[in-house]
């Protein structure tokens, strides 16, 4: 195993290379590995009175437990002809029309009546162009159902913002900005319609209090059917792109 230094390390098996990202955390009481999916890495998070050593041997003692952990992560899926990615929780084809003019455009019954993504013009501006569509998807329904919850709780529609966050799905900012990950589009309807619900709330209560939960709970219908979906599927929407 190479050496520990303060920012990263990297842990080598004989078939691959992984990398572990330490962070001195004031607030931890423990040596603790987390996944990081979207990273494709790994998090220790170390005490400040830990010393190097004992890290290292941490690391050693848990380097079966990292292996399997990051070799169980879905193989990633690039945004180009021939791959298959979710798009609101169906699955589509993605093929290439290079006779059309550059532009990308979904399907659901287009080739051999199976859900399909186009994308046309030069291959090379394939993966751009299949992420503008994605992201301008996701900003459509995401729209959508803000105005939909803030109608419900009479708020102003706020500004949104679509990002490609790792840790949250979605934000609100004390200015009441609501800002989302554009991943979203992958999975079904209503778990983008949830998180929109959540961050809606978020504009009349900043925190996650009882009276926040019951808020959400009364404007949306799905809360635990959605957040049960994004614990157990959440993840995997990094893989794609």
């Amino acid at each position: 195993m190479e050496r520990l230094s303060d920012e990263a390390i990297a842990v080598l098996w004989e078939e691959a290379k992984h990398v572990v990202h330490i962070r001195r955390d004031p607030n931890a009481r423990r040596l603790t590995l987390r996944i990081r999916p979207a990273k494709r890495d790994v998090l220790l998070s170390v005490p400040p009175s830990i010393s190097r050593s004992r890290a290292i041997n941490f690391l050693e003692l848990n380097i079966c437990w990292i292996h399997e952990k990051l070799s169980k992560l879905p193989p990633l899926v690039e945004l180009v002809p021939g791959s298959i990615i979710p798009i609101r929780g169906v699955y589509y084809h993605i093929v290439h029309v290079p006779e059309t003019r550059g532009t990308a455009w979904i399907d659901l019954v287009a080739e051999e009546g199976e859900p399909t993504l186009f994308v046309a013009g030069r291959v090379e501006h394939s993966k751009r162009r299949i992420k503008n569509l994605l992201t301008e998807l996701a900003r459509a329904d995401l729209t959508k159902s803000v105005a939909h919850y803030c109608n419900q709780l009479g708020t102003a529609l706020p500004r949104i913002t679509l990002r490609d966050t790792s840790s949250r799905w979605g934000s609100c900012s004390i200015n009441g900005d609501l800002s989302f990950c554009w991943r979203l589009i992958f999975a079904p309807p209503m778990v983008l319609d949830y998180l929109a619900a959540h961050e809606v709330a978020h504009l009349l209560e900043s925190n996650h209090s009882e009276k926040f939960w019951r808020t959400v709970t009364r404007i949306c219908g799905h809360v635990e059917e959605a957040e049960r979906w994004l614990r157990d599927h959440g993840p995997h929407l990094h893989c794609y792109g």
